[in-house]
């Protein structure tokens, strides 16, 4: 039988009542979606909440924006220096030393710290000026990314055991961002790697799949394609809550081979710590059940740093940070 990532059905979550029969269903859901972090490190959403009119309406402006002439997207980048990050469009990336064949837009959320005047890395965001409306589209879908990404952790932290609220404090501030990619159709079977494989290194990640495949997650030894459900969205467990659980929620190998015949557009948003967030294995999964320890105590930049370092590397290299980190 085909492995397939788990698919969880959110109604019963975004229910208005709570009867019995809606309760009960909850408490199976919340059994689901623990074991699909546990063995999978992914599952996907439908009746998530989110506006998929929405979705659509932005893939179309992600399709306006990547079909510019490139001497048009080359305008949307910061100029040298200005930024402490690379916003905006990127069609440099690398992954295990080789160049992934994609382009991006990268953009850090309006609200990703509680302190605007100090940590606010939305300022450096880079809007293009092409196509029409194309800012105003895309704040309105950061919006919603945000609140549902608020109710998805607050039913991550469910399944665990812990109050509602649990992810969503631990780290008060966060730095969350949102990349728009597009990956174009790759003939060639050894010149496929649109996103080479690699863990997330924030806390969770939704991703948005337009209708064609080339998302794929690594189960044992055997990349498992994610395939694209209408309406759905994925959510994967990242490092950070990796190390919070103690291993218990796998951060999970991931990438991204593009299509033969079709290019492919999606969006992940991803919601991190801020960078000087002290990050440990909680004593919930440690001392308080009599477990060691996985990881010892660092700062969120450390990390950081190290996976900077590690992209460079070969593909018989480190793909991660949390190696860096083991106790």
């Amino acid at each position: 039988m085909k492995e397939e990532v788990p698919v969880v059905d959110f109604a019963p979550f975004l229910a208005p009542d709570s009867t019995e029969a809606i309760a009960e269903k909850r408490k199976a859901l919340l059994q689901e979606i623990s074991k699909a972090c546990e063995e999978w490190g992914f599952f996907q959403v439908i009746n998530h909440g989110m506006n998929w009119d929405l979705v659509q309406k932005t893939f179309r402006k992600s399709q306006e924006f990547f079909w510019l002439p490139l001497e048009d997207k080359l305008k949307a980048q910061p100029a040298p220096g200005s930024s402490p990050y690379p916003t905006g469009f990127n069609n440099k990336n690398r992954s295990q030393g080789v160049q992934d064949k994609k382009e991006l837009l990268f953009f850090f959320t309006d609200e990703s710290s509680t302190d605007a005047s100090k940590h606010a890395y939305s300022q450096y965001n880079i809007w293009p000026d092409r196509p029409l409306h194309f800012r105003s589209v895309v704040e309105e879908y950061i919006q919603h990314a945000e609140r549902t990404m608020k109710c998805v952790m607050a039913i991550v932290s469910e399944s665990l055991g812990l109050p509602s609220n649990f992810l969503a404090n631990i780290s008060q501030e966060k730095l969350n961002m949102f990349m728009m990619h597009y990956y174009p159709q790759c003939i060639a079977e050894n010149d496929r790697q649109g996103l080479g494989y690699h863990r997330d290194g924030g806390i969770i990640t939704m991703v948005a799949q337009d209708g064609v495949e080339g998302y794929q997650v690594l189960k044992g030894d055997k990349w498992v394609t994610i395939k694209p459900i209408e309406g759905a969205l994925t959510f994967n467990v990242s490092d950070c809550l990796q190390v919070w659980t103690n291993g218990r929620y796998k951060s999970v190998l991931h990438r991204v081979r593009n299509h033969k015949t079709h290019e492919r557009f999606s969006f992940a948003f991803e919601t991190t710590p801020s960078l000087h967030a002290q990050m440990a294995p909680l004593p919930q999964f440690t001392t308080d059940i009599g477990k060691p320890p996985e990881y010892r105590p660092f700062e969120y930049m450390e990390y950081l740093m190290i996976r900077l370092k590690n992209k460079s590397l070969l593909p018989n290299q480190k793909e991660g940070g949390l190696e860096d980190f083991a106790v």
